[in-house]
């Protein structure tokens, strides 16, 4: 009879533990992805470069507090002309493009918060080079050293991707520049 408590108990205090284990799993947060997506889309008429930056909300107001020790909030500060500078300065601190060498101007163009992202856009002022474009993409490097940023560049129907994990900073990418821009 003794046995069979004890049984009993052990079965109880087993199935109490497997239930909490099992709900307490899906309670605490899950390790988030440190990630970015840049999309950098040749324009071949105006000869710019047109560069998107998606980056988590939350990741870049601490990165910008930290860095400038200025609290934003990015979702309710898209008209914000300090804050609008504040991102400006980051981004061209931490994302730098060079087409043949020739390091290419980058002029902030605004951003936009949608669900937990923010999106940044930046247009280069027009260029005439031909060669390989250098890419350095830092964003978030400097608060998360688990930050991997993805690149995605366009020119025209040609597709390269990169992917750069911290403390990876530069890629390069090689299009066929003098038969697309024209000269």
């Amino acid at each position: 009879m003794k046995n069979g408590k004890i049984t009993q108990f052990s079965v109880k205090v087993s199935i109490f533990l497997s239930v909490l284990f099992i709900t307490s799993a899906f309670t605490f947060p899950v390790h988030k992805f440190y990630l970015s997506l840049t999309e950098v889309r040749a324009d071949t008429k105006k000869q710019t470069l047109d560069v998107s930056s998606k980056l988590f909300t939350d990741d870049l107001e601490v990165a910008l507090q930290k860095k400038y020790g200025k609290k934003v909030d990015l979702a309710t500060s898209s008209k914000n002309k300090d804050v609008q500078a504040l991102l400006h300065k980051y981004i061209i601190e931490n994302f730098k493009m060079s087409v043949a060498g020739t390091a290419i101007d980058l002029t902030f163009v605004g951003f936009e918060t949608e669900a937990d992202a923010t999106w940044c856009y930046l247009e280069s002022v027009p260029f005439y080079s031909k060669g390989k474009v250098r890419i350095v993409n830092t964003l978030l490097y400097d608060y998360l050293p688990e930050q991997s940023n993805m690149i995605n560049f366009y020119w025209d129907q040609e597709e390269k991707t990169a992917k750069l994990v911290n403390p990876e900073k530069t890629t390069e990418f090689d299009f066929q520049l003098e038969k697309i821009i024209g000269k």
